[in-house]
């Protein structure tokens, strides 16, 4: 299986970045890629939904899932 990360200043926004990068994992994911965000600033879940195979890494906090 291949492998993507996305690098993201913070998934909880609503912004133009956050959906289109969320549509590509999403479809990225569907077809069977290893997809993962790193979130630069951790403040909530994400504002679009992600598949649940998705893993999402806080760079300032840990972990989120």
């Amino acid at each position: 299986m291949k492998n993507i990360c996305f690098i993201i200043d913070n998934l909880a926004h609503c912004g133009g970045t956050e959906r289109v990068g969320t549509l590509i994992a999403n479809e990225l994911s569907k077809k069977g890629y290893g997809v993962y965000f790193v979130n630069y600033c951790a403040s909530g879940i994400p504002f679009f939904s992600l598949e649940s195979s998705i893993k999402v890494f806080n760079l300032l906090s840990g972990y989120w899932e």
